[in-house]
């Protein structure tokens, strides 16, 4: 799934929350996302073993159709050319909830909590699905590409429905990729639209998420959200406006706690050295060793403010290969750290650079 902003002028037609569903050209034709996540599918398939706790119970013919593209802010028009529109229209019965949910779904309504937040406010967005394996005429109609639109803050009861029999058919579907540009479903709202259901909180299941975030101030929602509503094995993150290398490292470490849900970690930004002697000294001093995430890969940039060629390469312990990659004089290096209160937990950690201070180095931390 993405979260993308996006402009209605752009897409093709405006969303009708009225009553009934919409319909294709041909009603025995399945084209759009619609179709494909209402109809009912009796086939459950088998699983890569690597990938039966991620995908426990998601219907296989789902998994395989459907990614997440983008989830962004409505300002950015660019991301949503080329999607359709997916017209949303449902007769909704609320007989079923209870009236103590009635009456704090309205005050939610009433309090106008958002669906979507991003790193400063709230603000409209959609969700950019984009199919796998499209056919040759789903790739000729241009209906690979789908775009479904929830509002920001829902005006009554009937909107509180609408939102999450939509966020409930998502959570039934597995998606090979899931990014969130700087915006995220709100686990506030979410939290309330499933506060009846006896089964644990709405989740996503997704193999690989893209995290976009700015600042700290996001960063307690982003991660509640990650951790509440998101089944993922690889988690990327990306720091796309944020200079304070001590915040950034707090959010790190924070990520680093989620070893029980999270088995690989990347982070896309350019971090500074301090961060490599953080994590060293989370793993060795740790009493919760199965709570650290057994893989991170990043970048670490001005290598020179904190480290000499020496100590990375030519010091005890530290195994070094060294060759020429482009005419580029470079070096490979691994060494491991063991936990203090148990030895048998081992993590090597590798890095790949040049003596060019410049260029960077690329380490990669792993459980053995």
């Amino acid at each position: 799934m993405s979260l993308s902003n996006n402009s209605a002028d752009n897409a093709d037609g405006e969303q009708d929350l009225s009553d009934g569903w919409s319909k294709v050209q041909d009603e025995c034709q399945s084209t759009t996302l619609t179709d494909d996540i209402i109809q009912k599918l009796d086939v459950t398939g088998q699983i890569r073993k690597s990938d039966q706790k991620l995908l426990a119970s998601i219907n296989l013919s789902l998994t395989k159709k459907w990614i997440v593209h983008k989830l962004v802010r409505e300002h950015y028009p660019s991301y949503i050319i080329g999607y359709k529109n997916i017209k949303i229209k449902m007769d909704v019965d609320d007989s079923s909830l209870s009236d103590q949910l009635k009456k704090k779904w309205q005050l939610a309504v009433d309090e106008r909590i958002p669906l979507f937040l991003s790193y400063n406010e709230s603000c409209q967005a959609v969700i950019l699905l984009q199919k796998l394996y499209p056919t040759p005429e789903e790739f000729f109609n241009q209906s690979s590409n789908m775009l479904l639109k929830l509002p920001l803050f829902p005006k009554n009861i009937k909107e509180m429905c609408i939102i999450r029999y939509w966020l409930d058919k998502l959570s039934r579907c597995a998606f090979k990729e899931a990014e969130f540009d700087n915006i995220i479903f709100n686990p506030v709202l979410i939290e309330l639209l499933f506060e009846d259901e006896k089964n644990d909180l709405l989740q996503f299941y997704t193999k690989q998420t893209t995290l976009r975030y700015c600042i700290a101030n996001f960063e307690h929602h982003a991660m509640k959200f990650v951790r509440d509503n998101l089944i993922i094995e690889t988690f990327i993150v990306e720091f796309s406006l944020c200079n304070d290398t001590e915040q950034c490292n707090e959010i790190i470490l924070n990520i680093l706690n989620e070893g029980s849900k999270i088995r690989y970690v990347r982070i896309m930004s350019q971090l500074q050295p301090s961060i490599v002697e953080l994590i060293k000294n989370k793993i060795i001093t740790s009493t919760n060793c199965p709570s650290i995430v057994p893989r991170i890969d990043f970048k670490v940039i001005r290598w020179d403010r904190a480290w000499n060629f020496n100590y990375l390469h030519n010091r005890d312990g530290v195994k070094t290969k060294d060759f020429f990659h482009y005419g580029n004089h470079m070096y490979s290096s691994k060494y491991e750290i063991a936990n203090n209160d148990d030895p048998n937990v081992v993590f090597s950690i590798n890095y790949l650079g040049s003596n060019n201070v410049y260029s960077g180095l690329d380490f990669k931390i792993k459980r053995n």
